[in-house]
């Protein structure tokens, strides 16, 4: 922001996925229909942005159109908050940890990956979505954006209409 993106020498190199996350069996999850949920993976915390993520899903009627929520993570410290929004939401599901073979089903059917987060050290799960070809909603201007290179669709993580947005753009392309 203060200094901009325009370096001459400046190259984002993205960083190796895990080899056990692309090869082996595909196990899937019970309740779920190949391409019809949206997947977000991360610990359950504040800085995933899970509430305007639940929230963006609401709005957006996705569950009148047949879609799920699948968020994938260990527990942070708004896990009970997170937890109780999901709850009382239509077609969202909090699964917590998975295993690789689960979380290789996940990537490999959903419909498109949503992670809209506040702070990003890297973004490994929006490179691992893309390498599995499942398009991403992401935060602007983030390190999630730099670990897909751009692809995907950019939201204000701020803007609960604007994430509901950016998942729509997808389903209409």
């Amino acid at each position: 922001k203060h200094f901009g993106t325009n370096y001459r020498l400046l190259k984002t190199i993205s960083l190796y996925l895990r080899s056990s996350l692309q090869h082996g069996d595909a196990v899937a999850v019970e309740g779920l229909v190949p391409q019809r949920y949206f997947l977000s993976v991360g610990v359950l915390n504040r800085r995933k942005n899970y509430i305007n993520t639940i929230k963006a899903f609401a709005q957006g009627e996705f569950a009148l159109q047949g879609y799920h929520l699948v968020i994938c993570g260990p527990n942070g410290d708004i896990s009970d908050e997170i937890k109780s929004l999901a709850a009382n939401t239509p077609s969202v599901r909090v699964m917590g940890y998975v295993s690789d073979e689960n979380l290789r089903w996940l990537y490999k059917n959903a419909a498109i990956f949503v992670i809209p987060s506040l702070f990003e050290g890297f973004g490994m799960p929006a490179l691992e979505a893309a390498a599995f070809g499942v398009p991403v909603v992401v935060s602007k201007d983030s390190a999630l954006a730099d670990a897909v290179n751009g692809l995907g669709v950019q939201v204000n993580q701020h803007d609960i209409g604007d994430i509901a947005n950016g998942i729509q753009k997808i389903l209409s392309m």
